[in-house]
């Protein structure tokens, strides 16, 4: 059944008085919980939980709504659901045209960074909270593909405030969804409640849970989801990045990894990957996935940067491989843009490092990625 715009624009402005009450309420606990102790940019504590019958009305509501944008927007833009192939062609391609129009894309941390600077506190801020928000204008909506950005906006940041109030919730909501799609046989099968994490806020906890379900689950997967995951488990990490840089920073001080068996997931996604024709499109949405595992594991990724005696033939042996297939991949048609998108992943993530800990691995690579690079392909600079 079509919808006309008037009603889009309807949904859009609902959304959007529910995103501003949210954040409101947000507002008296973000005064009191500031802390202005560190040269690292450090955001509000969570805010007060829903009652937990309201939170899964609200939860079941925003999934219905996920549900109706995603399918107006390949409506609108002329796109059907791709076939899906024994490689996961379809479904990767299905995953990246998420981040068109405002959405977030794989990689990306657009819509969140925006709304932490919407709504979020840092040093930048001297000192004042402000809160006011984002007007509505009817007059920017002036199509339908412009209200399903809108209101897709709104609905990342209302999952935003949700993850951050009732987590449990929106984590057993994927976990169902993970669990589903290790035993499913449908073909295409419904992914909509994974892309709950790409606006969620993660913290280091959350992320730690959410780590340790994917390691667990990630091999019974079907192959085509597990790209599908895989893309939003890349999105996911840089949110934790981007929301919580306090804790990267820590994490990174540490020189230790992250909890949850990341080291498992990593050897699994490499097994997987290769630049062969037959499966070049999972390994360009694994490799960057690979990249962030080894950020968020600053231990691991300081000894493959520097070259651990003997490291090659001990557990580190995948991580030393990948790393050389990254440089390899710079001189390859196929290999170019993911390891591409690696460094640059290893870039960004090394600019979100505090100068203190220059010591680390991300800062350490950094000489030897722009080295790579004018290798390949700046030859007389």
């Amino acid at each position: 059944m079509e919808v006309s715009l008037e009603v889009h624009q309807s949904q859009a402005y609902l959304l959007y008085l529910l995103d501003s009450c949210l954040t409101a309420t947000w507002r008296p606990r973000a005064e009191t919980t500031i802390s202005q102790s560190s040269d690292i940019p450090r955001f509000w504590s969570d805010p007060t939980p829903l009652e937990d019958g309201s939170a899964r009305t609200l939860l079941a509501v925003l999934t219905t709504y996920l549900r109706f944008v995603s399918n107006e927007r390949n409506t609108q833009s002329g796109t059907a659901s791709p076939a899906p192939s024994r490689d996961g062609r379809g479904q990767s391609s299905a995953v990246i045209s998420w981040g068109h129009g405002g959405l977030l894309h794989p990689g990306s941390s657009k819509l969140l960074s925006t709304f932490l600077q919407s709504h979020l506190h840092s040093r930048s801020n001297r000192g004042s909270t402000s809160l006011e928000g984002d007007q509505f204008e009817c007059t920017e909506m002036s199509n339908i593909l412009d209200s399903v950005s809108q209101s897709t906006r709104y609905l990342g940041q209302i999952i935003f405030y949700l993850s951050s109030s009732n987590w449990h919730l929106v984590f057993s909501r994927v976990r169902s969804r993970l669990a589903y799609l290790t035993t499913t046989i449908e073909d295409m099968p419904d992914l909509i409640e994974l892309r709950l994490l790409q606006w969620s806020n993660l913290n280091r906890v959350r992320l730690c849970q959410l780590m340790q379900e994917t390691s667990n689950v990630f091999l019974h997967i079907k192959r085509p989801s597990q790209i599908a995951f895989a893309s939003v488990m890349h999105s996911a990490i840089w949110n934790w990045i981007d929301a919580n840089p306090e804790e990267f920073n820590i994490l990174v001080g540490s020189d230790r990894r992250i909890d949850g068996n990341p080291e498992a997931l990593f050897d699994m996604l490499y097994s997987m990957s290769d630049f062969s024709s037959s499966n070049v499109n999972r390994t360009a949405v694994f490799y960057p996935l690979l990249a962030m595992i080894l950020v968020i594991c600053p231990d691991l990724f300081k000894k493959v940067v520097v070259g651990e005696p003997g490291g090659k033939s001990s557990g580190l042996s995948k991580k030393y491989s990948f790393m050389e297939s990254l440089k390899r991949g710079l001189s390859g048609s196929k290999g170019f843009e993911p390891s591409v998108a690696c460094y640059v992943d290893f870039v960004k993530a090394a600019m979100r490092i505090s100068p203190r800990h220059s010591n680390s691995g991300l800062r350490k690579l950094l000489p030897e990625v722009l080295h790579d690079l004018q290798v390949s392909h700046f030859p007389n600079l």
